[in-house]
């Protein structure tokens, strides 16, 4: 409760530090650098199983057949 009191007994010193601390924050912020570019890595996902003998329309239709019931762990036949 130190800061409480000091700010009940103080309220303009407190004011004061707070626009000093506020001021400084904004400078800091100003002054750093900007890239208007930045490289940003893009997250992606590959997905690889191994399904022998099937063409790709059949892979496929398999996969999001499993996706769109839940995810492997659940049997094919409960969707």
């Amino acid at each position: 409760m130190n800061l409480v009191s000091f700010a009940l007994r103080r309220p303009i010193s407190l004011l004061t530090m707070v626009i000093a601390v506020a001021l400084v924050g904004f400078l800091v912020v100003d002054r750093m650098p900007r890239d208007i570019f930045p490289d940003i890595g893009v997250p992606v996902l590959y997905v690889a199983q191994p399904y022998g003998g099937m063409d790709p329309a059949q892979v496929e239709g398999f996969i999001r057949k499993l996706i769109s019931c839940g995810g492997a762990y659940q049997s094919m036949s409960l969707c």
